[in-house]
C-alpha cells in the first residue's frame, strides 16, 4: 500500500512540475499601429511597414518567451503593392537585416526559427528528471505536444512569399539572428527587394530602425534550478511567471482575477490605474499646452477625489493628496506610450488601444483603467473631453463625452462630469 501511495505521489508531482506550455497572442496587424503607419516608406507605389519586437513584455505576450535571449529578433513586415498594373515577386532570400557597416543578415528559415524557439525537454522537465523514466515519459510527451503548437503557431504567422498582385498585400513575421552584444538598433535597417515580373527590374525598400534594446547576452536563458539564479534573473523569472498566471486564471491561487463585472463587485472598491490622456491641442497662442496640462491635472484630482467606488493604485499623474504608485518606465516606455491611442486612418478620432491597455492592466493587477481624450480646437470651438473607463477583465469600454467651454477655465467641471458618468455606468454593471 505504501509503495502504491508513493507511486501516486511521484506521478502527481511529475504532472505538476513537467508542464511546458505555449500561450501566445497573435500580434495586431500593422494597419492598426499608428507608429508603423507614420513611419511607412513608399517606393514606386509599393509601401513597407515594419515593427521590431524587443521589449520583454511584448515578447512574452506574442511569443510566450523572450526570444532575444536566444539571439532571435522578430520583425513584423507589411508590404502592399499599389503599383498598377504590375505584379511583383517577393523572395525570402531578398529580405535582409543590415547593420550600420553594411553587413547583411539573412532572414531565418522556418526550420531555423523553430529550432531556436522550441521547448527543450531538459529545460522543462524540471524535478521530473529526478524520477527517472517515470518522469521522463510524461515530460517528453508534454514537450512534444507543446512544440507542435509552437510550430503550427509560427508557421501561420510567418511572412508568406510569392507573387504580390496589384492591389494586394502580405503581412507576417520574419526572424533574424542578431549579435549577443546588440544594444542599439540605430543605423540598422530592414531591406526588402521585390522584382517586377514583366521588366525584371528591382524595387528596393530600406526601412530604417532605431532605439535601444537590452542585449541578448543580458537576457539570460531560463534555468529551472532556482538556486542558480542571480537576483536579477529571479526578478525576470517572476515577471514571466506572473504574466502566465494572469493568462491562466484558473491556475492562479495568489490573485483572484474575476471574469465578469458582476463577479468583480467589492465592498472596499475597485483597483484603478490612471493612464496618460491623449491631448490634441490646435491652439497656437494664448493658453499654452503647459497651462492646459496643469489645469487638466488639477481637474483630474478633483474628479477622482469626488468618486468613492475606486481605489487608485497607480497613476501616470501626481494625484497630490491621493497616494498612488507610479507606473514604471519599463511598463509605460516610449514605444508603449506612442501606442496607447490608435486610429483607423488620418481623418478618424483616436481611441484607446484596448488590447494593449488591458494587457498592461492585468500586469498591474488592477480592475479598471481610466483615461481621457482631450480635444482643444481653435478659440471659436468648444473643448471636447472624452472619458474612457476600461474593464481590464471583460475589456468593456465605458465612454462619455462632455463638450463645454474653452479650456482651461472649466476643465474641472468637464472632468468631473465625464468621470462621474463612466464610473456610475461601471458601478451599475458591477452591482450583484
Amino acid at each position: 500500500m505504501k509503495l502504491r501511495n508513493l507511486f501516486i505521489l511521484c506521478f502527481s508531482l511529475v504532472l505538476l512540475t513537467s508542464c511546458a506550455t505555449h500561450k501566445a497572442a497573435r500580434q495586431p496587424n500593422l494597419s492598426y499601429d499608428l507608429r508603423a503607419q507614420e513611419n511607412k516608406i513608399d517606393n514606386e507605389g509599393v509601401t513597407l511597414m515594419a515593427k521590431c519586437f524587443h521589449l520583454k513584455s511584448e515578447m512574452v505576450t506574442y511569443f510566450d518567451d523572450d526570444l532575444l535571449q536566444y539571439g532571435l529578433l522578430p520583425v513584423q513586415i507589411n508590404l502592399k503593392n499599389n503599383s498598377y498594373p504590375r505584379t511583383l515577386v517577393l523572395n525570402a532570400d531578398r529580405i535582409n537585416l543590415i547593420d550600420p557597416t553594411g553587413v547583411k543578415i539573412p532572414i531565418m528559415s522556418y526550420d531555423q526559427v523553430i529550432d531556436k524557439a522550441k521547448k527543450s525537454y531538459w529545460r522543462t522537465a524540471g524535478w521530473a528528471v529526478a524520477f527517472g523514466l517515470l518522469g521522463a515519459i510524461p515530460s517528453l510527451v508534454n514537450v512534444s505536444n507543446t512544440n507542435e503548437k509552437i510550430q503550427a503557431d509560427y508557421e501561420s504567422r510567418m511572412l508568406k512569399c510569392g507573387n504580390l498582385n496589384c492591389g494586394s498585400e502580405t503581412e507576417g513575421l520574419t526572424f533574424f539572428s542578431v549579435p549577443e552584444d546588440l544594444n542599439s538598433l540605430n543605423g540598422w535597417k530592414i531591406s526588402v527587394i521585390l522584382k517586377d515580373i514583366e521588366t525584371e527590374n528591382d524595387i528596393i525598400l530600406d526601412y530604417g530602425l532605431y532605439g535601444t534594446i537590452v542585449p541578448p547576452k543580458e537576457r539570460k536563458p531560463k534555468v529551472e534550478d532556482n538556486d542558480h539564479y542571480s537576483e536579477k534573473q529571479k526578478e525576470e523569472k517572476s515577471e514571466i511567471e506572473n504574466q502566465r498566471l494572469i493568462e491562466e486564471p484558473e491556475k492562479n491561487t495568489l490573485v483572484d482575477i474575476p471574469q465578469t463585472t458582476s463577479q468583480m463587485h467589492k465592498e472596499s472598491g475597485f483597483k484603478l490605474a490612471i493612464f496618460p490622456w491623449k491631448l490634441v491641442n490646435f491652439r497656437t497662442y494664448g493658453d499654452s499646452e503647459t497651462s492646459i496640462r496643469a489645469e487638466n491635472e488639477y481637474a483630474l484630482n478633483k474628479a477622482i477625489k469626488a468618486d468613492k467606488i475606486f481605489i487608485p493604485e497607480f497613476s501616470y499623474y501626481d494625484l497630490k493628496k491621493i497616494k498612488t504608485k507610479k507606473i514604471s518606465d519599463e511598463i509605460l516606455n516610449k514605444t508603449t506610450l506612442e501606442n496607447l491611442w490608435i486610429r483607423t486612418n488620418t481623418s478618424s478620432s483616436f481611441t484607446p488601444n484596448v488590447d494593449l491597455i488591458c494587457n498592461i492592466g492585468k500586469k498591474l493587477h488592477v480592475d479598471a483603467i481610466l483615461t481621457y481624450y482631450i480635444y482643444v480646437g481653435s478659440y471659436s470651438e468648444p473643448v471636447d473631453v472624452d472619458g474612457f473607463l476600461i474593464n481590464v477583465n471583460t475589456r468593456k469600454i465605458y465612454h462619455e463625452r462632455s463638450s463645454g467651454q474653452n479650456m482651461p477655465y472649466n476643465a474641472t467641471l468637464e472632468f468631473q462630469m465625464v468621470t462621474h458618468k463612466v464610473c456610475d455606468a461601471f458601478e451599475k454593471d458591477a452591482s450583484p
